[in-house]
């Protein structure tokens, strides 16, 4: 037999007897019935059965088959959602295939006799995929198998007797009538479901349904006077309008409004888009889903619901929906408290992640109108800024290729017309601005499917349905918006070369090979910011972390990882909230770093961990996935500092680096262990970065020389988290957690300039000009460094100039040395004198400003300096030579706002008043002193509490880092006393899991997606053994010494023995688990209900899923099996 490609009708119709099924082409139907409308079929309680099969199918119409929808007839007792299932049935074996998929659930909430349009089942489908010549498509119905994860649990399901039926399972009802199973086979291009008049003839429906599209009112784009009018007028049952985030200021027309919906009882659902929050609100909204919420809960929605609650408490007809992006929503009902939301979201996915996947390749590829190119005006304001006017349309019929733009006489023209100064950037910085205002386009019209997808749900339901508007409706309602605007992105914006359509309604149910999994959960955010923190990957998971464990090990990432909230970027994975939210940080930095920023400065972030934990791995992949959306390579290099020696080791690396940035490729760069000591000094490192990450240039003997772009990677070797290194800039500074303040005499450098304006200082008819120049001691390694510095100082006097000199961190640690540095300014200070090679060379007059760095001067002169505490370093003949000095006050200020302070005139005055007492040192050196040296003054804190020595290298250091991340890695965390944390018993295991699986994949070569057969004892000593020594090279390192091949299960035997283990596991609880002595941890929630759980949330995925024997149809055919989870 053969199918022609010719349609014989498109008319729906009873598939033809097995012996005619030739020359298949158009639209059928089979359909089944219960007894009569009177005693109709039902199914009672946790059960299934088979309602009707359809005709046998031939190899070419299975083949061929373009799509299939169910529309049952039923009538649910219960308030709950009720499934109506279907699978293939092999005609060869005459048995079920293993697996069902599920076609529908009752979304609607209605107990009265309705259709319900099932799911539309096409060539994407696997149950399409599975079926062979000759099978059949069977149709069960089902009562009740579980619930969504966010609606709350009966008191008797909570405690179910397992002798008798709750009274909640003896009123789960299914009543099923009639039911159509119509499909399509055959034709080219004729992907699309049976048209809406044709199919409701079938039904033996009217050709319109009066009221379902009647029942919802959308307003679109709209204010809350007309809602409030139109509720007033009455009419439909709900009404529904995108509003601006600007009319939350006026809280009390809300207010007026939820009263109004109420008294009248119409339900008013207003849509919000996160992306148009203003940017006055400065919140990251592409972070983790929980950090996404707290923040958009915080600034946006808190006060402004708490508001509305107080005023109209348990009003279950207003509701409030947060767009965020086409991957998730917040759903915000005031049936039962202020502070509870549902957050109905795509787990593996971030806000705004499915339009960034668009790169600019792909958007160059779209089509523009020709006549935009006409009205696009390019030129430039009077402050040099260049503007960029007019609007490009995106179309799906003939245009301009966006990449074709640039070549265009009309812009060139005026490109050639802007000033030189702007010119030479002119032509980039106009493709950026158009490339900003298609990708807003794109957003626009994508979410214009958005809302239809939203409307049209709630438009299916009836009136009764609508009625008791929540969340079973919205949710479904905001899952098809979600899956619409996903269907259509790719065919009305194509990526690469392809035909842009704009797709009919109807093509918009049919399934794509890549629909997003969708888990609704429910938060209560009284206090945001501790529900936040708290992982939703107990709520998103279908079962216990345990199982979730065992699942992404045995049978890959596709099993579970789809209902976890986590990240992907190329070989790495995470499930760890924390680690989603730096990884998508540092990700979203290089991306605008790379696409917007052309400064020659390189990107730097910093990443902590335990040793072993993939640090390195991480974030290198974050960042090869995110250039190589754009054709971008890396070239990376590794430096571990604790390896260097001296300071020209780590300027042979910056020249290596330096070299690689002329090639095609950015180099990014891993300097592991930054923190390390060196010279004796803690930290003494950090100081040799300071200008590389804050200037791009790095010190090659007296010359400075650029760096290039390039993405700089600190490792952390002392501290596992970043808050622990930075901790004590969050604590002001102080040990204990006592407030020090911060040292910082950028205010105070700033202000002795300014006094020292005041003094005379023309001697002999010639008055010399101050000249600043600031030296850094902290940064300094060898005393030629400082000597460069003092022959600076010399040139400057020979200019005849009077050098303001400030020696910052004076007092830091030379070497291992306390106070080190002190002697070499005696010399300069008492005979205005330095050495170089055993040669004296005069300095001239200037004054040295000497700002305390450590905390060994704190509270100096009042308190008085131990010198047998610093031997060596020659303190008394040091201060000896000091002219003057002055305590300065804590300033617990950032050295931003120091900058800012020293703007403000009181502050001003202030400083201009401490430094009054150096009038006379100051005015008798400028006018009087015929001295050719140095006048030293010193600058010494007032504060007593002990200071952080680094805290302003630290400070210098983390306001450059623009990104971090901390990794937890494969073990359990600790306490601070070593205790394991309780709390992280539960999710460990999944971090495990996840990293053994990638191991396992990427570096055994196992396939994806395929299952790995292995003993017990393996699996449990793999995932439950709390530590690993190592971390992740712990793991490899085990897995690399045992016999594992490709493919093959793994054994007991197969494990390296624990001699060989000791080097990377210690605990004995790893042997105790493989002999089998000891069993994985109980699962106090592996329960039938769990199961069920499982499987419904597989059910509502798309996904299929396994059954097993419940009852036997009356009929006498085969049992039908009911929903359970394999391990």
């Amino acid at each position: 037999m053969s199918v022609t490609n010719n349609p014989v009708s498109l008319e729906s119709q009873f598939l033809p007897a097995k012996d005619c099924q030739s020359n298949l082409c158009g639209y059928y139907f089979d359909q089944g019935h219960g007894d009569n409308l009177a005693n109709p079929g039902v199914v009672q309680g946790k059960q299934t059965k088979e309602w009707f099969r359809s005709q046998w199918l031939p190899s070419e119409a299975s083949q061929q088959h373009s799509a299939y929808n169910l529309f049952p007839r039923q009538r649910i007792r219960s308030r709950r959602s009720k499934p109506v299932m279907v699978r293939a049935f092999d005609s060869q074996s005459n048995a079920l295939i293993g697996v069902s998929w599920m076609s529908h659930e009752n979304r609607f909430k209605t107990q009265n006799y309705e259709y319900h349009e099932g799911r539309i089942f096409t060539r994407h489908s696997d149950i399409l995929k599975s079926l062979k010549d000759g099978d059949c498509i069977q149709v069960h119905a089902a009562a009740d198998y579980g619930k969504p994860t966010d609606e709350k649990k009966s008191t008797a399901e909570k405690k179910p007797t397992p002798e008798k039926k709750s009274t909640a399972e003896k009123k789960s009802e299914n009543h099923y009538n009639k039911g159509i199973l119509i499909f399509g086979v055959g034709c080219a291009d004729s992907e699309k479901p049976v048209e809406d008049s044709k199919l409701r003839g079938l039904l033996g429906l009217a050709s319109k349904d009066p009221e379902a599209a009647s029942s919802v009112d959308n307003l679109k784009l709209t204010t809350t006077e007309d809602i409030r009018r139109k509720v007033r007028q009455g009419g439909a049952k709900a009404f529904m309008g995108n509003l601006g985030w600007e009319s939350w200021d006026e809280i009390d027309k809300y207010e007026t409004l939820a009263e109004e919906a109420q008294r009248e009882k119409k339900h008013v659902l207003l849509v919000f888009d996160a992306e148009d929050l203003p940017d006055s609100t400065a919140i990251d909204r592409r972070l983790s889903w929980g950090q996404t919420v707290q923040n958009i809960w915080e600034h946006a929605m808190k006060a402004r619901c708490n508001t509305i609650w107080n005023k109209t408490n348990a009003n279950k007809y207003f509701h409030l929906l947060v767009q965020l992006g086409l991957e998730g929503a917040i759903y915000k009902g005031f049936q039962e408290d202020a502070t509870k939301v549902h957050l109905i979201y795509e787990p593996t996915s971030a806000k705004g992640g499915f339009l960034r996947s668009y790169s600019d390749k792909d958007m160059e590829n779209l089509r523009v109108r020709s006549a935009d190119i006409q009205r696009l005006g390019v030129s430039e304001d009077a402050s040099g800024n260049l503007k960029v006017e007019g609007g490009l349309n995106i179309v799906t019929g003939q245009g301009v290729e966006v990449k074709d733009l640039m070549e265009k006489e009309e812009v060139q023209q005026q490109i050639e017309q802007l000033t030189d100064a702007v010119k030479g950037k002119a032509r980039e910085e106009v493709r950026r601005k158009l490339m900003e205002k298609l990708r807003k386009q794109l957003r626009n019209d994508v979410g214009v499917v958005w809302m239809e997808g939203l409307v049209s749900s709630l438009q299916e339901g009836s009136t009764d349905s609508i009625g008791n508007l929540g969340i079973t409706q919205i949710r479904d309602a905001i899952m098809t918006g979600i899956r619409w605007s996903r269907r259509c992105a790719p065919m009305m914006f194509p990526k690469r070369k392809a035909k842009q359509s704009k797709p009919a309604d109807n093509r918009l149910k049919l399934e794509t090979d890549s629909e997003p999994v969708l888990v609704s959960v429910e938060l209560d955010l009284r206090d945001s910011q501790t529900t936040s923190r708290e992982p939703l990957v107990l709520k998103s998971l279908p079962c216990t972390p345990k199982k979730a464990a065992i699942d992404t090990l045995k049978q890959g990432f596709e099993c579970v990882l789809p209902y976890m909230p986590s990240a992907r970027f190329g070989n790495l994975v995470t499930a760890d909230r924390g680690e989603v939210d730096g990884f998508r940080r540092i990700a979203n930095k290089v991306h605008e770093w790379y696409t917007t920023n052309t400064d020659p400065i390189p990107l730097s972030l910093a990443v902590f961990g335990q040793p072993g934990s993939g640090k390195s791995f991480g974030v290198k992949e974050v960042i090869k996935s995110i250039l190589a959306a754009d054709g971008k390579g890396i070239t990376d290099l590794e430096f571990n500092l604790s390896q260097f020696r001296q300071a020209d080791d780590l300027r042979h690396a910056f020249e290596v680096i330096r070299d690689k940035t002329l090639s095609e490729k950015i180099p990014v760069v891993f300097f592991d262990e930054f923190d390390s000591i060196f010279q004796g000094r803690e930290l003494g490192w950090l100081p040799f970065f300071t200008k590389p990450i804050t200037e791009g240039k790095y010190q090659d003997g007296g010359v400075e020389r650029p760096l290039g772009r390039g993405i700089y990677i600190f490792i952390g070797g002392t501290k596992t988290k970043y808050d622990d290194f930075f901790r004590a800039l969050e604590n002001g500074g102080g040990a204990g957690g006592s407030p020090g303040g911060i040292i910082s005499f950028e205010q105070s450098e700033i202000a002795l300039g300014q006094f020292l304006g005041t003094i005379p200082r023309t001697r002999n008819g010639f008055t010399p000009t101050l000249k600043t120049i600031t030296v850094n001691i902290s940064e300094m390694s060898q005393y030629d460094q400082l000597k460069r510095k003092f022959y600076e100082i010399r040139d400057a006097t020979l200019e005849k100039n009077i050098p303001l000199v400030f020696f910052r961190d004076f007092d830091c640690d030379f070497g291992s040395e306390k106070l080190g540095w002190l002697k070499y300014f005696l010399a300069p200070m008492q005979d205005g004198e330095f050495f170089d090679h055993g040669s004296r060379h005069l300095l001239g007059r200037a004054i040295f400003v000497f700002e305390q760095g450590s905390t060994h001067f704190n509270r100096f002169p009042v308190r008085q300096l131990n010198s047998l505490l610093f031997p060596g370093a020659k303190l008394p003949d040091f201060v000896s030579r000091l002219r003057g000095q002055i305590q300065i006050p804590t300033q617990n200020q950032t050295p931003a706002q120091n900058q800012a302070s020293a703007q403000n005139q009181a502050s001003a005055d202030a400083e201009d008043r401490r430094f009054k007492p150096l009038t006379n040192i100051l005015t008798w050196y400028l006018e009087r002193d015929k001295s050719n040296k140095p006048l030293s003054i010193g600058l010494f804190r007032e504060c007593q509490n002990l200071q952080d020595p680094y805290q302003k290298t630290k400070e210098t250091f983390k306001s450059a880092l623009k990104g971090h991340v901390d990794i937890l890695g494969p073990s359990i965390l600790l306490n601070e006393d070593g205790s394991p944390k309780e709390d992280d018993r539960d999710y460990f295991p999944i971090r495990r899991a996840i990293l053994l699986r990638s191991m396992l994949e990427r570096i055994f070569g196992f396939t994806r997606g395929n299952p790995i057969n292995m003993d017990l004892g393996v699996l449990n000593a793999l995932l439950f053994t709390p530590s690993v020594l190592h971390g992740a090279r712990s793991l490899e390192s085990i897995l690399a010494m045992s016999n594992i091949k490709k493919e093959n299960p793994i054994t007991v035997g197969d494990i390296c023995d624990a001699e060989q283990r000791k080097l990377h596991v210690d605990n004995e609880d790893f042997q105790k688990y493989l002999d089998g002595q000891k069993q994985a941890p109980p699962d106090p929630d592996n329960t039938i209900n769990n199961q069920r759980h499982y499987a419904w949330v597989e059910r509502k995925s798309g996904r299929a899923y396994k059954r097993e024997e419940v009852q036997r149809n009356q009929d006498g055919q085969p049992p039908n099996p009911a929903p359970v989870v394999q391990s």
